[in-house]
C-alpha cells in the first residue's frame, strides 16, 4: 500500500511519488546552490527535501505550476508548518528538479558538507 499525501496547493490527496516533501531547513543545510542555510531568530525557511530524509514535519506539494501559486498565494506553508516561514528562496524550478530526481543535495560530513546523488 502507497502512502497518500495531501498537496498543500490543490489540496488533493495523492500517492506519495506524485508530490514533492518541503520541510523547514534544520541548521547548517546546503541547499541546491551550495550557500549554507542557518537557523536564527527570522522565520525559518522551507527548503526541498528530495531524499525525503530531513527531519521534521513536512509539507507536499505537486511540481506544477499552479499548485506553487495557490500554495504561496494562499500562504499555505504558514499553515502546514503551524507557524510564520520564509519562502523567499522557494522556486518551481528547484521543486521541478527534485521530482525529476536530478536535484543535487547536500549532506554534512565530518569535513564540512559532500554531494550526495538521488539514487
Amino acid at each position: 500500500m502507497v502512502p497518500v499525501r495531501t498537496c498543500v496547493g490543490c489540496r488533493r490527496r495523492v500517492d506519495q511519488g506524485d508530490v514533492v516533501r518541503l520541510v523547514l531547513a534544520p541548521e547548517q543545510v546546503r541547499t541546491d546552490d551550495g550557500e549554507a542555510v542557518a537557523g536564527g531568530p527570522t522565520a525559518p525557511e522551507v527548503v526541498v527535501d528530495a531524499a525525503r530524509r530531513l527531519p521534521g514535519r513536512g509539507a507536499w506539494l505537486h511540481p506544477e505550476r499552479g499548485c506553487f501559486e495557490t500554495a504561496m498565494r494562499r500562504k499555505a506553508f504558514h499553515r502546514a508548518f503551524r507557524r510564520p516561514v520564509s519562502v523567499a528562496r522557494l522556486d518551481l524550478e528547484t521543486i521541478e528538479a527534485a521530482a525529476r530526481g536530478t536535484m543535487s543535495l547536500h549532506t554534512p560530513d565530518e569535513s564540512g558538507f559532500r554531494e550526495m546523488d538521488t539514487r
